[in-house]
């Protein structure tokens, strides 16, 4: 069986596009520096990238101050896609499913 690589990112895939690091990601971006976050160069990881955007959002919701920048963090990022990666797929287990998308509609 060949081996399927998934990049869980945002912006445009590369094959539409021929590029990484679109105007998703460049918003992205900004809102981490708003925040007084950057993503390392270390970690490898893309800006838009579902792991990245989870953490920043986690630490946007820790203080009242920066809730706001949760809600557009969420508003124009997440919801856009989340519901997508997490809804019913034969290859995911239905719990993780069912709590992404009981997530999305709460915070929504």
């Amino acid at each position: 069986m060949p081996s399927l690589r998934v990049v869980l990112a945002e912006d445009v895939p590369v094959d539409i596009r021929r590029t990484l690091m679109g105007p998703c990601t460049a918003e992205l971006k900004e809102i981490y520096l708003e925040l007084g976050l950057q993503v390392s160069s270390l970690s490898g990881e893309l800006p838009d990238h579902i792991a990245i955007e989870l953490e920043a959002m986690a630490y946007a919701l820790s203080f009242d101050e920066t809730e706001p920048m949760a809600r557009r963090l969420f508003d124009k990022h997440l919801a856009q896609w989340l519901p997508r990666l997490c809804g019913p797929s034969p290859t995911r287990p239905k719990a993780i499913s069912t709590a992404t998308s009981l997530f999305s509609r709460s915070t929504g």
